[in-house]
């Protein structure tokens, strides 16, 4: 099993997108299943965070929303931690939950959008890769 490291741990207090990974080269989307992990390992109290998944195969000019999530109030011990991660969530979704993904397509690229991050000085810790 290959993984890509699409956000490594970060900790964020306002929205933005991880570095776009290719995942163009080599990958035959037909003979391969994959899973894509958000793990979110802190938010503070009274605080939101919604994250969406996007490809692209023009460098993000238009890029395609796939699967999303949001979170909502205190995760572990909020999103300043940076040592302990108790009760941390993951999410994932199989190549069943994602069939658009264009995985082995000619200059596909991923990317992680923290698209929303609400709440009084709001701090989210999180990662996410791509396995396959």
């Amino acid at each position: 099993m290959t993984r890509v490291q699409i956000q490594s741990k970060t900790t964020a207090t306002g929205t933005g997108v991880s570095s776009a990974v290719n995942i163009d080269g080599g990958i035959d989307i037909g003979a391969v299943d994959f899973t894509l992990v958000i793990e979110v390992l802190g938010l503070d109290a009274g605080c939101s965070a919604s994250f969406t998944w996007e490809d692209t195969v023009d460098t993000f000019v238009t890029p395609i929303a796939g699967p999303d999530i949001s979170v909502s109030g205190q995760v572990g011990n909020g999103g300043q931690s940076t040592t302990t991660y108790p009760n941390a969530i993951r999410y994932s979704w199989k190549k069943h939950d994602y069939p658009g993904l264009r995985l082995g397509v000619t200059s596909a690229q991923l990317r992680l959008n923290l698209s929303r991050l609400t709440g009084s000085s709001p701090h989210v810790t999180y990662q996410a890769w791509l396995e396959y």
